[in-house]
């Protein structure tokens, strides 16, 4: 049985509430004035910066981009990724570090200094002060990624990506709560590049088409991408995998927004038996896992949980408890993988990056 699964549940939990959605965006058009009009600053720094953001309150793939971002342009210190840090409970600037605690980085900026050790991360709710501490921590830094930026006008950045995903993308959703939009879809044409995330891998050239339309964007100007599965691995000892196997019954756990592709492509692999869905970013205690967990393995003594490395980042909070029971924990990884529009994206990226 799935527990708590996305098929009898609504698409927007607070669409009932969508009366308020004409309220919502009378502000945020009166915050964008304010801006346009400068009459809220907006502050432009000497460092080279590119935004990945979006319209949506979450779900689009920001973190696989930010990673292909980092790795293409070379995952060294003279690059930094800035964020909010969603999730810790710290309010103050922090500098992560591999070791750092979740609670101190946030589940995404921890996962992405654990695999880019040398490029430098930074924990800001204000990213001008983020920013003016990136200038002073080293001179070597030539590029800051800025990583869920859209919404914060606070700053200029050189280059924009916008991300929406296939299944849901801005031009056909709403203004929350009536939708799951968190801006207005006209902000869309302010991006200097398109990414259409979580498309099918054989995307028709009509569906493409449609995003053209919709968009208002040329070639040149959108790309499409798709999310690549690895390897799974053990929680607790990275050389040890798993090998894909129909025959192998999975228990699923899951703490982000939009799981229903990485659920299409577990049952693609294995045998899906249950699916433990928390809220995106939930921090795990062992009360909301032991029992599921128990009861499974025992009709199960050969299953295996599976979660994705955004979560693994907080289960493993629960380390020791996960040792001591011995809990047959993998992670399943994810990569950004374009399929129609990678050279002109990256043409952009360089040509910045030369400036």
């Amino acid at each position: 049985m799935l527990g708590k699964d996305d098929s009898k549940q609504s698409k927007h939990p607070y669409e009932h509430w969508g009366f308020l959605s004409p309220f919502y965006a009378l502000g945020l058009r009166i915050r964008h004035f304010l801006f346009d009009h400068k009459i809220f600053s907006s502050r432009k720094h000497p460092l080279k910066t590119i935004g990945v953001g979006n319209l949506d309150l979450g779900g689009t793939g920001k973190t696989p981009l930010v990673e292909y971002l980092l790795r293409y342009l070379g995952e060294g210190d003279d690059l930094a990724v800035l964020s909010r840090g969603y999730g810790r409970n710290s309010k103050s600037l922090q500098e992560i570090r591999v070791d750092s605690s979740f609670a101190e980085s946030g589940d995404e900026l921890l996962q992405i200094k654990q695999k880019f050790p040398n490029v430098h991360v930074v924990a800001s709710s204000d990213r001008n002060k983020g920013m003016e501490y990136l200038q002073r921590r080293s001179p070597k830094i030539k590029c800051v990624v800025l990583d869920d930026n859209f919404q914060h006008r606070q700053l200029q950045v050189d280059h924009q990506i916008l991300l929406t995903s296939y299944q849901e993308p801005y031009f056909t959703n709403h203004l929350f709560p009536k939708g799951s939009l968190r801006d207005l879809a006209e902000r869309a044409k302010e991006a200097d590049f398109l990414l259409v995330t979580k498309c099918p891998s054989r995307i028709t050239k009509g569906e493409r088409a449609s995003f053209y339309k919709h968009t208002g964007r040329t070639v040149g100007e959108i790309a499409f991408s798709s999310l690549e599965y690895h390897c799974a691995y053990a929680l607790l000892d990275r050389k040890k995998t798993l090998k894909i196997d129909k025959t192998t019954s999975v228990l699923l756990l899951t703490g982000i927004a939009k799981p229903k592709p990485l659920l299409d492509k577990v049952r693609q692999d294995y045998q899906l038996l249950e699916h433990l869905c928390f809220d995106d970013h939930y921090v795990f205690a062992k009360t909301d896992l032991a029992e599921a967990f128990r009861v499974f393995l025992k009709q199960n003594p050969k299953g295996i949980i599976l979660t994705t490395e955004k979560d693994a980042i907080r289960l493993l909070e629960l380390k020791a408890w996960i040792a001591k029971e011995k809990l047959p924990i993998y992670v399943i990884g994810i990569s950004c993988c374009f399929i129609e529009g990678e050279e002109a994206f990256k043409h952009k990226i360089s040509a910045l990056n030369a400036q």
